[in-house]
């Protein structure tokens, strides 16, 4: 046998051997589109940027995969972008305490964050609320349980035996705490493993509405206000889609700023978006990001912000 031929076995055998360890652990695997990311080791170079040449960076998470989470956020950009006259740049990242360093150092002025993103930021800097939307005439939003209309399928039980792709690890005061369906499930004694046939988790919200309306996994949990979006710019995927189930209520995610951002600057910016809705423009732009107006907010009262 010749080396080329013993080379070729060899790539075989590590594929079949690669295709036994993915298909045996019981879960599915989303490949994960690229964006691009800043490491937290090597930040130092994005953050000697030219002061008089610096674009008003916006940061943002990932709602879904990196594609439709620009176009989410892209109506935003452009509004203050003209009202300001000045460079926006949207930046996201799909790692909450990345977006925190980077405004810790100041090379994000602005972003939005999760309620446990902003307890984190707080702790280890002047981490500081700028504004929060209202979204349906509430400053909070929900986990909806996702399946397809013709599956049969309408309660959590249903889902015994079945693929499910969670939205995520929540990460609230330095504790990790998982997404509601997870929760219910230790109610019933029964763990992803035990129940589902085959399980994961994914922030990339309008990949898991597709696979679920393509029948590809049987259920998926997804962010109430991207639901919303999806209803409002997208309806036709979801158009065999049901809710059947609703988690108790989060706070949405909240707009902050940078503690080294001028305050002349800052206080521009904020009278910018929370006019928003006082104009034609602005309020279509609000409406496709299933948001009603941004109320401005500082730390105290987001803090003390309760539920219905």
């Amino acid at each position: 046998m010749n080396d080329k031929h013993k080379t070729g076995l060899l790539i075989v055998f590590i594929l079949m051997i690669t295709n036994v360890a993915i298909f045996s652990c019981g879960c599915v695997f989303l490949e994960k589109e690229k964006a691009v990311k800043v490491s937290l080791e090597s930040t130092g170079n994005i953050l000697s940027t030219n002061e008089t040449t610096k674009p008003l960076r916006m940061g943002v998470f990932l709602v879904a995969s990196p594609k439709a989470t620009m176009e989410y956020y892209e109506g935003l950009r452009n509004h203050v972008s003209e009202a300001t006259g000045r460079e926006v740049e949207l930046v996201q990242r799909d790692n909450p305490r990345e977006i925190n360093y980077l405004l810790e150092r100041g090379y994000l002025d602005i972003a939005f964050v999760r309620e446990d993103a902003y307890y984190d930021g707080t702790q280890k800097f002047a981490l500081e609320v700028m504004a929060i939307p209202l979204m349906q005439g509430n400053t909070y939003y929900r986990s909806y349980l996702i399946v397809h209309s013709g599956t049969g399928i309408d309660s959590i039980d249903d889902l015994r035996g079945k693929k499910f792709i969670f939205n995520d690890f929540r990460f609230t005061k330095e504790k990790v705490e998982p997404d509601y369906v997870e929760m219910v499930l230790t109610e019933m004694n029964e763990t992803p493993s035990s129940f589902f046939s085959s399980y994961s988790y994914s922030e990339s919200q309008d990949r898991l509405i597709e696979m679920v309306s393509k029948r590809m996994v049987d259920g998926v949990e997804v962010d109430s206000f991207f639901w919303t979006y999806m209803k409002q710019n997208d309806p036709e995927n979801i158009y065999d889609l049901i809710i059947i189930d609703i988690s108790p209520p989060q706070k949405v995610p909240v707009l902050v700023y940078s503690p080294l951002m001028d305050t002349g600057e800052m206080q521009i910016i904020k009278n910018v978006i929370i006019s928003m809705h006082r104009n034609i423009e602005g309020k279509q732009i609000l409406g496709n990001m299933g948001i009603d107006m941004f109320i401005p907010m500082d730390n105290s009262t987001y803090e003390t912000l309760e539920y219905e």
